[in-house]
């Protein structure tokens, strides 16, 4: 009688009751806040004291009710000093990495997480890396039975002191309060047991009005919840369940129509049912109109419930109710950290104490849903054809099981007539109706489908079981008993009695023990569409019914282990599948986090589980709609634990029962028990249970019992587990069977032969692993490993003759074994015939999977070690001994006929042909090897006769493929792995492209050996000649003289001591004679063969001989012994066909024809050292052979060996080449003494006086004439010349290449401080620089040994951040050349099928957009027109002056003023025609850079008049940008000695900027000229000049107007706010030409304006205490004097700010000023250096504007000092002062202090009416980043091991859900982390007129970080992603894995790490050359790729 409950747990039960109620069964984050209360109030027992046990921060109301965050666990309480000396059992989320150390691992599913790895040492160990598919596992650090060496984990291990820690009495909690906790976990359980149990299981269950209400009212909780319920809440929900079928625009759009609500909430339920696994779609009270929403959804075949309001209600608190287990069962209470996990753990293995009337807690009581038809029912077409088909197929079925049907009743008519010996029927009897038919088509028969599979269980559905009344009350009943046995049976059974011998494959039933059928007491769901017709018993063999002692033991057992009571933990179990994803997923971590991480509890859950996974697994492979996080996945954790596998397979059979479930499932397509076992099944294809992929869950369940050391000791053990595993084996035995198409093409393989060859290979792996169980084995084992061999042989021999071919016939063997006699063999005895087995390989069925004979191969190798006789005495079958016990079950027709034990293993050894060779006469074996290969005649002379449709050159490679393998044969196999590291040397890759290599070393060389079985013919041929290259360079010989000798390893002892006696044989030199013979007579039977392949043949042949040779042992002594060289010698062939020569009739007469054959003169060498081998090991045979052919042996030399010899003659050449040497050496001292002493009397002068002579001519600078780039036209092929217009392309661009320090940013600070002075010379030794270098960590570990060391840790080093980059336009260029004709027809063309193409409904003008920013062919052409030859036929007369405008400067800022014609010109009508053409193209230029986004700063209207030309500042700005991106690329280049960084930019890009500058000069030139001036081009050339005049001179416009201006000072920008290098370019084509200044001036001053404006910001962000403490305390007498010309600058500077500050009433920086508050940066000699780094980058770009605008060649002269500074240098080269000088030149009332005090009270002035600051391209910097950034520009730095990217996205947060990121991308140029491609961060852009696209995070990213460009680092892909607008590609990630590889995808699992280079060559460069929008086009261009991004 169950116990009163307390008052406190009736609280309890009465709060979970009234909670729906009460919010009116919505469940809201309100609720979910007052259930967790309640749970906490309730374990404290309602006191304040206890409470501040659980939250010590405070009451809980006011805070998180999670209890982790409460107690400070923010990563997780695995990772908290509390989990010390504890195992971490963190649990993997979906994308997390995992670590798997094969050095340290217990097998290869043990793993780490990657903080766990990170506190590990794992240097120089094999570790894999895994991406987690988030479904299971956990980190088993601390995990003792996981490692097989021990791991010091920093975070978990304990440290030497720490263990005595703690070990006092722990302070004990309230007896009451431990109560209490383990009262409220226990009623939750019960209450989610309670719920659960009444949520239907058969989702997809018809709904009506009537089942709906009757489930409402079967889920009333019952009078244990306070008196229970009564009453109908009167409203019901409708609620969509997730799947993995259909996408979320489809639900969306279906929930949108049958809910009549908008595509957002139908997109917001469709993202709900995806991430949680189902939504509530409605509530309303009238359930027909739920029926008809539910009626719209279910259209779609999505999966629709309709509930009660209350019961959702109910199930959303189980939600929250399983995350606060998961919470605080980590948690800790007071100082008691395992209290909370014990009671979880505890309470889970106690009964349910039932609430409720549990309608549907018995699973599969309403059947379940078959998902896998489910889904071919919806890809199956439908239609008149496919009905057609339908019926055909089912017509022949039928005919053929008719056909068999008699072929079957005529066999058993035969057989019935014989004696009977040869018919051993055991085990039930055969439906022959029953077999499986042909695999002809594969179509979906729907209903009639499953009919063909074997039944299994209807058997026991004849009997009535009566329900007991103990049933009702939640004890699921056990199967009915077995049913009585047939007369048969009973006689059998009978005749077993008196023989008290049971048969193991008889029928088993009464052997059954009775508590065995009810062990499992749970009937399995049936798959829906099994027959229901009645079938005969399984008949399953006796050893599938034995079970371990353990098994059914029922005494002393605790209820938390006796599997025949059901506990909580089992119906949570069993209720999976009606739960949706997120409670699945939260239940499994519970699991894990609290009983697997438990050892005491982990056996139990282990058991329980294997008591449940027979019906876990049938709901898996059948019923489940998100197989993914089913909970049968959690196996891994127990399967995987030695000791628990031990447990479950000892008391819960669980070995048997896995096995059972794959057999079952194969052939039935239901999952049963072991007595569900039919003898009679073979795999059912129809059905489509070997396609079911879900079954590998189940291949790897089984590999990992293999695995365990107790399993494979069971397996050697116990001989009932091996027949099981046979049982399983066979049934994939010689399936899919093909027969070889003769003159046929094959062009596909059939959906049957894929799906074998899939479920074969996971086969053949447990065949493996299955044969390991038997390697290594100690002495006293041998005896398991011999009954493993015999047994596995004897049912490989029983399947191999055909006795199960009634069974299987759908397998290869359609026929009774049969053989047939080979004959007429002239080197063998007289007589002598070999019986093979009858095989026509041309005609017959063959197969490729043969497990059997794999597993008996594998079984053989473990068992190598003996010797063969004893190896042949198991291998030994009379047909008694095929009869005899233990027998495999199911009915065997044993051949007619008395075969010996020979012919039994030749029927067996066709596969496994080593042992064979060593188990059966060799001869014969040679003789079936020649039949099989269809060489019989071949090797009797008759060389023209071969197999059907095979010409005489495919016959000849049969036969090479026959020699090769017996080649092969010698072969021992080896671990490729282990020799990988010890016999070759490693070669990191060194290019972009390449892969690492592993070189041989040079000791291993002679162990090559070509003829392995692993090289092609190819490789064969190039790996024998890279040795005899090796050999030759060792030896001295040349090439062709090296011989290729065969070195084999010696077998010395065990089963394949003797395999090479078959080359002993006659057989074997009968094959080597008609071998060579063809060779020489190939030209007579064969004509049409070329004679190079015949050499190659003979290659092979003269191979084999010299192993032959080489394995032939014996001597002239050994007279009796067989020896191939005695037969080559002596043994003559009948005849050779060749009358020239009717004596040659032995091998060594046709070896001696061959030396004398030119054709074959490659082969010479070899067959030499074949005949001297031959002399050498009998000499007088070999002489008396010899003379017999009447030839002389002289020529043979049998001298010394020939290593011997071939040492001396190395020596020989040694000497000899040191002789030569010395006199070389000798005449070369000789002639350098005379050379000298002729010399001796020249005076070469003194070296030092060189730099004091003053006499010497000053180094002269030249100025080269510059000329326009011609050649060809890339279009038609004509030269471009002045008589038509042409031009190269150029692509303009935004850009934000152009980075500002942020003054208040101490990194970035730092970066610019720590600038090398010489940017001209090499940087690498500092790459990556600044930030990108600084991302490393140092860290501490423990290794092995316990001692501590440090590493060294990357992480994602910080970016730059997108909003401190001035954007501008930049111009690159290809170097292409066409005519503007041309280039306007190709324009048009590319438009006009791109409308067609590419944008179907899209106007031309957004095609046209489209592409002049898109394709890099068709990007806008930079003009570059010999224009000065055309200013004389202008727009219009060039004598008229523009009108004045009063303005003192409108004259001084005229075109017209600054322009130059030139006096040249050419005639009116081709200028004319020339000079439309060119405004034509500038026209063009002009709409072009307005469709990009290039925009003026001057107010243009929408549209500008055609005839018009605008943008001229644009074009100018463009310039500048260029220089400056140019200049940024340079930085850290290496170039010459003495010379400019000019020197090394390539000179495409210096013809492109002077092509870029002329164009600016012609656009303004021609622009200007319209209307004698009065055109737009006009106006801004004279604005823009009179700005740059206002702002370079702003001292005379304070209070004066201007034509443009009325307030300068107001109106334009401050020159200290802009760029100075920008601006002066904008003055190189506005104000130097308007004013005619000479540009060295402004250079000067903008280079003034440099330096003023840096010391100016770098004051205003610095901390006003240490600025003005050094500018006015510090004395400068002391200080060297270039410090004090800088500290007297700055005191200038700052007296003018402070004035001019307190005048306009501005305040200082409003930052925390710390940047310059780092060492370094905190005095003078800082300072000084900071500065001189902004000005170097300066009068870098400065160089480049010269060279490109004014064509002055600083390279035509080397620098007379080029070991000075890079600064110093530029200044002497420029010809401006040095920087000292120029600090120098700011003195008061000078003109240099009136400019720089104008400047600063401009800003000033600015900083005063301005709150932010206008940058050129309008985007507001902040006023600390105004300084242009002197660094070397690097991408975001990153970590060098991948696996920190992986683990960082794992913590991050999706930016928009914030849930975790599922398509992590990385900005490389800010760092920042997010979504790419999923769906949750896309959002609707409107694309052109009215047109909506949606996209994803990483465009949205691009247009918020560089606008137009994009590199993103996938991270879980692995790859680059590259996007220009909307267009993008991607590539390789720049990481490579230890062999040198990329691994796109994560696919090879291998760690991978960061190649610099890579990096920087792929990604920086292409980055800083503008080249992204380039390589996306050539991407484009060269791919074809329908699939777009989703291919990857």
């Amino acid at each position: 009688m169950e116990a009163q409950m307390s008052t406190q747990e009736q609280q309890l039960c009465q709060a979970l009751l009234a909670m729906p109620g009460k919010y009116r069964y919505r469940y809201s984050e309100e609720a979910s806040r007052e259930l967790l209360l309640t749970l906490f109030w309730s374990m404290a027992g309602g006191k304040n004291e206890y409470m501040k046990l659980f939250f010590p921060q405070g009451d809980p109301r006011n805070t998180s009710l999670k209890l982790r965050d409460a107690q400070g666990a923010v990563e997780g309480a695995e990772y908290t000093e509390a989990a010390r000396g504890k195992a971490c059992g963190h649990i993997f989320k979906q994308g997390e990495a995992s670590y798997a150390c094969k050095t340290c691992s217990a097998d290869d599913t043990c793993c780490l997480c990657s903080k766990c790895f990170e506190a590990t040492d794992h240097t120089g160990h094999m570790v894999r890396i895994s991406i987690s598919p988030g479904n299971s596992g956990c980190c088993d650090c601390g995990d003792l039975e996981a490692w097989k060496r021990p791991m010091f984990c920093t975070i978990h291990s304990m440290w030497e002191g720490d263990r005595d820690k703690g070990k006092g009495k722990a302070t004990e909690l309230p007896e009451d309060l431990v109560r209490n906790i383990r009262m409220t976990i226990g009623r939750v359980f019960d209450y989610m047991c309670d719920v659960i149990s009444c949520a239907p299981e058969q989702l997809r269950q018809t709904k009506t009005v009537q089942s709906i209400q009757e489930d409402e009212r079967l889920s009333r909780l019952s009078s244990t919840y306070c008196g229970g319920e009564t009453d109908s809440p009167g409203e019901y929900a409708v609620l969509l369940w997730n799947d993995e079928k259909h996408t979320v625009v489809d639900v969306r759009d279906q929930v949108a129509r049958a809910c009549n609500t908008t595509l957002a909430n139908g997109l917001k339920a469709a993202y709900e049912t995806d991430a949680i696994g189902r939504s509530i779609l409605m509530y309303d009270s009238s359930l027909e109109k739920l029926l008809e929403v539910a009626e719209v959804l279910e259209r779609i075949r999505v999966t629709v419930t309709i509930r009660s309001s209350r019961d959702t209600f109910r199930e959303q608190m189980c939600g929250t109710i399983i995350e606060w287990l998961r919470d605080i069962s980590g948690c800790r209470v007071g100082h008691d950290h395992q209290l909370l996990r014990n009671i979880v753990c505890e309470e889970m293995l106690k009964p349910w104490r039932k609430g409720s009337p549990a309608a549907h807690a018995i699973v599969g009581k309403d059947g379940i849903d078959d998902e896998d038809r489910i889904d071919q029912e919806e890809n199956v077409p439908s239609g008149f054809y496919e009905q057609q088909g339908r019926l055909l197929l089912q017509a022949r079925q039928a005919a053929r099981r008719m056909a068999e049907a008699r072929e079957a009743g005529e066999d058993e008519g035969d057989e019935d007539d014989e004696d009977g010996d040869d018919i051993i029927v055991s085990g039930g009897e055969m439906d022959e109706d029953e077999e499986g038919d042909e695999d002809v088509m594969m179509l979906d028969e729907q209903g009639d489908a499953a009919g063909d599979d074997v039944a299994m269980t209807d058997w026991r559905e004849v009997r009535v079981v009566q329900v007991a009344p103990a049933a009702a009350g939640g004890r699921p009943l056990p199967p009915p008993p077995p049913p009585a046995p047939t007369t048969a049976t009973a006689h059998r059974r009978a005749i077993r009695e008196r023989e008290h011998t049971p048969d193991d494959s008889d029928t088993a039933e009464p052997l059954i023990a009775p508590n065995i059928y009810t062990k499992a007491h749970l009937d399995i769901p049936k798959t829906p569409g099994s027959p229901k017709a009645k079938t005969s018993p399984p008949n399953p063999g006796r050893y599938w019914l034995q079970t371990p002692a353990g098994y059914v033991e029922e005494s002393s057992i605790p209820v938390a282990e006796d599997l025949f009571e059901r506990v909580r933990l089992d119906w949570l179990i069993l209720f999976d599948l009606r739960m949706w994803k997120k409670v699945r997923c939260d239940l499994r971590s519970l699991y894990i986090s609290t009983v697997v991480t438990i050892p005491e509890f982990k056996r139990v859950l282990g058991l329980r589980f294997a008591g449940l996974y027979t019906t876990l697994a049938q709901l898996y492979l059948i019923g489940d709609r998100e197989p993914d996080h089913s909970i049968i996945n959690i196996s891994l954790q127990m399967l995987t634990t030695p000791s628990i596998t031990a447990e479950i397979v000892e008391r819960g059979n669980f070995l048997t029962s896995l096995m059972a479930i794959l057999y079952t499932f194969l052939t039935t397509r239901q999952v049963g028990h072991p007595w569900d076992v039919a003898s009679n099944a073979v795999l059912s294809f129809d059905s489509g249970s070997v396609t079911n992929r879900r079954m590998y869950h189940f291949f790897l369940d089984l590999k990992y019992l293999f695995g365990s050391p107790h399993v494979q000791e069971r397996l050697r053990t116990e001989e009932r587990y091996m027949m099981q595993f046979l049982d399983l084996v066979k049934l994939h035995q010689g399936i899919c069977p093909n027969v070889r198409a003769v003159g046929e093409h094959v062009e596909y393989e059939t959906d049957s032969w894929i799906s074998a060859s899939l479920v074969t290979r996971e086969i053949n792996r447990l065949c493996r692993q299955f044969a390991q169980s038997f390697r290594n084995v100690k002495e006293h084992g041998l005896q398991y490993v011999n009954n493993a061999i015999r047994l596995a042989a004897k049912v490989t021999i029983i399947n191999s003759l055909g006795a199960e071919r009634h069974r299987f016939n759908q397998s290869e063997i359609k026929e009774e074994i049969s053989f047939r006699n080979l004959t007429d063999f002239e080197f063998e005895p007289t007589g002598r015939s070999f019986k093979v087995v009858h095989f026509v390989v041309e005609e017959q069925p063959n197969s490729f999977h043969h497990a059997l004979h794999y597993t008996l191969s594998w079984l053989i190798e473990c068992g190598k070690s003996m010797s063969v006789d004893d190896l042949r005495k198991l291998l030994t079958f009379e047909t008694c001994d095929l009869l005899a016990k233990p027998q495999p079950m199911g009915r065997k027709s044993m051949p007619r006929g008395n075969f010996t034990p020979e012919d039994y293993l030749l029927v067996a050894f066709d596969f496994p042909l080593r042992t064979a060779l060593v188990v059966c006469d060799p001869s014969r074996v040679l003789a079936s090897i020649v039949d099989r290969y269809g060489m019989e005649m071949w090797i009797k002379g008759f060389f023209e006769q071969k197999s059907k449709a095979q010409d005489d050159g495919q016959h000849l490679d049969v036969v090479e493929d026959m020699l090769h393998l017996l080649v092969v044969l010698f072969h021992e196999h080896e671990d490729f792995h282990k020799l990988l590291d010890e016999m070759t040397i490693y070669k990191a890759p060194e290019g972009l492209t390449d892969v690492g290599t592993f070189e041989l070393k040079p000791e291993f060389i002679e162990d090559v050996d070509p003829y392995i079985a692993h090289y092609n013919k190819n490789q064969r041929e190039e790996s024998e000649m890279a040795w005899r290259k090796c050999m030759a360079k060792k030896t001295g010989q040349s090439i062709e003289d090296v011989v290729y000798e065969p070195n084999l390893r010696p077998i010395t002892s065990g089963v394949f001591a003797g395999l090479s006696d078959f080359t002993r044989t006659g057989m074997f030199a009968q094959i080597i004679y008609y071998s060579l013979l063809y060779t020489l007579s190939s030209s007579k039977f064969t004509p049409q063969v070329p004679t190079t392949r015949v050499e190659t043949f003979l290659q092979v042949v003269l191979h084999l001989v010299l192993i032959a040779i080489k394995e032939d042992k014996t001597g002239e002594e050994d007279g009796q012994q067989p020896s191939f060289i005695s037969r080559s010698l002596s043994h003559q062939a009948r005849s050779n066909f060749m009358p020239e020569n009717p004596t040659a009739k032995t091998i060594v007469a046709l070896l001696n024809l061959l030396t004398a054959e030119d054709a074959f003169k490659t082969v010479h060498p070899k067959i030499h050292l074949i005949l001297k081998k031959m002399r050498q090991q009998r000499p007088h045979e070999f002489e008396s052979a010899y003379h017999s052919l009447g030839l002389s042996v002289d020529h043979i030399d049998a001298g010394l060996p020939d290593s011997q010899n071939t040492d001396e003659e190395r020596e020989k050449k040694k000497k000899a080449a040191l002789a030569r040497q010395a006199r070389v050496m000798a005449q070369f001292q000789a002639q350098q003494k005379s050379f000298m002493e002729k010399q001796g009397e020249i005076d070469w002068g003194d070296v030092d006086d060189i730099d004091e002579d003053e006499d010497m001519p000053a180094a002269e600078e030249h100025k080269n004439f510059w000329k326009y780039p011609s050649g060809t036209c890339i279009l038609c092929q004509e030269d471009t010349d002045d008589r038509r217009l042409y031009g190269s392309f150029a692509f303009f661009t935004e850009s934000n290449i152009y980075r500002q320090t942020d003054l208040q940013d101490p990194d970035f600070v730092r970066e610019a401080f720590k600038t090398p002075e010489n940017l001209d010379r090499s940087a690498e030794s500092m790459r990556p620089f600044g930030l990108a270098h600084e991302n490393r960590q140092i860290v501490q570990k423990v290794d092995q040994e316990g001692k501590i060391f440090e590493a060294e840790r990357s992480v994602i080093g910080k970016g730059f951040p997108s909003h401190l980059s001035r954007s501008g336009p930049v111009s690159t260029g290809c170097g292409h050349i066409m005519h503007y004709g041309c280039f306007e027809a190709y324009f048009d063309a590319t438009l006009h099928s791109a409308y067609y193409v590419l944008g179907a409904a899209r106007p031309p003008d957004q095609i046209q957009h489209s592409f002049a920013t898109y394709t890099a062919r068709t990007m806008v052409h930079s003009l570059a027109e010999d224009s000065a030859q055309l200013f004389g036929d202008a727009w219009v007369d060039l004598g008229a002056r523009s009108r004045s405008s009063g303005t003192p400067f409108s004259d001084s800022f005229s075109i017209i003023s600054a322009t130059e014609v030139s006096s040249r010109g050419a005639t009116p009508a081709e200028g004319n025609s020339m000079m439309r053409e060119l405004v034509s193209a500038y026209r063009r230029l002009r709409d072009t850079l307005r469709k990009n986004g290039i925009n003026s700063h001057h107010d243009l209207p929408e549209t500008v008049r055609d005839d018009e030309l605008a943008c001229s500042d644009a074009l100018a700005r463009s310039v500048g940008f260029s220089i400056a991106a140019i200049e940024i690329q340079q930085r850290g280049v290496e170039v010459d000695y003495g010379m400019t960084l000019l020197e090394k930019i390539p000179e495409q890009v210096l013809t492109h900027l002077r092509i870029l500058t002329e164009t600016v000069t012609t656009f303004i030139t021609v622009g200007g000229l319209r209307e004698a001036g009065d055109n737009r081009i006009d106006t801004e050339f004279r604005r823009d000049s009179e700005r740059q005049h206002c702002q370079l001179f702003i001292a005379q416009y304070k209070d004066a107007e201007t034509d443009s201006a009325r307030q300068p000072y107001r109106e334009y920008p401050p020159l200290l706010s802009q760029d100075p290098f920008v601006f002066l370019c904008e003055c190189v084509f506005g104000v130097v030409p308007a004013q005619r200044f000479e540009i060295a001036h402004i250079v000067r001053l903008c280079y003034l304006a440099e330096i003023t404006k840096v010391v100016y910001h770098m004051g205003r962000n610095m901390p006003a205490t240490m600025w003005m403490s050094k500018i006015f305390s510090d004395r400068k007498d002391e200080m060297s004097p270039e410090l004090a010309n800088f500290a007297s600058f700055c005191e200038t500077v700052v007296r003018m700010d402070l004035g001019f500050s307190e005048r306009y009433r501005v305040q200082g920086s409003t930052g925390e000023n710390k940047a310059f508050d780092q060492p370094g940066l905190d005095s003078w000699e800082g300072w000084y250096r900071f500065i001189r780094n902004y000005a170097l980058t300066f009068l870098r770009k400065c160089a480049i504007l010269l060279y490109a605008r004014y064509n002055i060649d600083f390279n035509s002269r080397v620098s007379p000092n080029p070991e000075q500074k890079e600064l110093e240098r530029l200044t002497e080269t420029l010809k401006l002062p040095s920087f000292d000088a120029m600090l120098a030149s700011l003195t008061p009332d000078s003109r240099i202090s009136q400019l720089v005090s104008g400047w600063i009270e401009h800003q000033t002035c600015w900083d005063a009416e301005h709150s932010t600051l206008a940058a050129d391209d309008n985007k507001l910097l902040p006023p600390s980043a105004v300084l242009s950034h002197p660094g070397i520009f690097e991408l975001v730095g990153l970590p060098k091991n991948y696996a920190t990217l992986i683990e960082e996205c794992t913590r991050r947060k999706c930016p928009t859900k914030g849930k975790d990121i599922s398509d992590p991308m990385l900005c490389l140029f800010c760092g920042d982390l997010f979504c790419g491609q999923s769906i949750c961060c896309a959002v609707e852009d409107r694309e052109g007129r009215g047109k909506t696209m949606r996209i994803g995070g990483c465009q949205q990213h691009m247009r918020k970080c560089q606008k137009n460009i994009g590199l993103f680092l996938n991270i879980r892909r692995c790859c680059i992603f590259y996007l220009h607008r909307l267009s993008g590609s991607f590539s390789n990630a720049p990481y490579i894995d230890k062999y040198g590889e990329v691994d796109l995808g994560l696919r090879h699992g291998r760690l991978l790490y960061l190649h610099q280079k890579r990096y920087d060559s792929m990604l920086r460069n292409l980055w800083l050359s503008h080249g992204i929008q380039s390589f996306i086009s050539r991407k484009l261009e060269g791919d074809i790729n329908n699939g777009g991004w989703e291919t990857l």
